[in-house]
């Protein structure tokens, strides 16, 4: 007999939805260990245990095709936790993250959130991915170095195209 957990993890495959982006300076963390992000991304939803049909977010996606090969400009960085493995975090370990602030993507997000989404990581914080699974204290040298650069070299990155499917288990393993 099936539980209701497998009865609804079979059912609620989860949403990711993201948007391409082109631009992504890996030359800021060529020299630390950890995974480069070979498929630089913004995340407009990552919902765990939602099943909205993905002709849906279509509907939702097509309507902001013109933001797709404009720009948005890094307004920020930080150092997250990685990625738990197997549902534990290692606390030595973080990804550095460029901030995105604009409301173009703040707008998709409120839109799929209308349509029953949850998002996992709250608060919503739009963002690029600059690197994972660095070693803590290096990304946070590497982070500072960032935010100072900003304030004199802007940092654009180009939305190429929209991605819109069931969550994938250990995506980042397969960077």
């Amino acid at each position: 007999m099936t539980s209701f957990k497998e009865f609804h993890a079979a059912n609620n495959p989860g949403n990711y939805v993201s948007v391409d982006v082109e631009g992504l300076p890996l030359h800021l963390v060529r020299a630390l260990p950890g995974k480069p992000n070979t498929k630089p991304h913004i995340t407009l939803m990552y919902s765990k245990e939602s099943a909205v049909p993905l002709e849906h977010v279509n509907f939702i996606l097509r309507r902001w095709e013109r933001i797709l090969g404009t720009s948005v400009q890094v307004t920020g960085v930080d150092v997250f936790d990685s990625v738990p493995k197997d549902g534990t975090r290692d606390a030595t370990l973080g990804c550095i993250v460029l901030k995105i602030t604009d409301n173009r993507i703040e707008s998709i997000h409120q839109q799929l959130l209308s349509y029953g989404m949850k998002h996992s990581y709250v608060p919503f914080s739009a963002h690029a991915t600059l690197i994972y699974d660095c070693e803590l204290s290096q990304c946070k040298t590497v982070a500072e170095e960032i935010k100072k650069s900003l304030q004199t070299e802007p940092i654009l990155l180009k939305l190429t195209k929209f991605n819109n499917q069931h969550i994938i288990k250990d995506w980042a393993e397969k960077l």
